[in-house]
């Protein structure tokens, strides 16, 4: 079975290590595990050394509040429509991936991001 998991930072700590963790699991058993991060980081180089696929996609973590003044006010409708735009844009990446590498399973390996579940919906795959 080919599975994704998409996550949307390269730390390695928390569900990243536990994502790690089935994913090893899983390749050892037989299944093709891809992984997509939103940048280079430590998540990278630790599927370099297991041989997991990665590929990169641009996601702007959508959750938290800069404290209300005025001017943060701004700031933070900014931030929401630069995540917005960024998630639109990219969700055809996405998408584009989960067709070509035949992915039957999405993962969502966090609260925060939709990105898995939208475009495992527009690719009619399993999420």
């Amino acid at each position: 079975m080919k599975i994704l998991f998409v996550t949307n930072n390269s730390y390695l700590y928390g569900a990243n290590l536990s994502m790690l963790d089935l994913a090893k699991e899983l390749k050892s058993n037989g299944h093709k595990v891809y992984i997509v991060f939103n940048q280079k980081g430590d998540l990278e180089y630790e599927c370099k050394a297991l041989q997991i696929p990665y590929y990169y996609h641009p996601a702007y973590w959508c959750t938290g509040t800069i404290p209300h003044t005025c001017l943060s006010k701004i700031k933070n409708k900014i931030k929401a429509i630069r995540c917005v735009i960024t998630t639109i844009f990219n969700f055809g990446k996405l998408v584009n991936l989960i067709k070509k590498e035949k992915i039957e399973i999405v993962h969502t390996n966090n609260l925060c991001s939709i990105d898995g579940a939208v475009a495992s919906h527009f690719a009619n795959v399993r999420h």
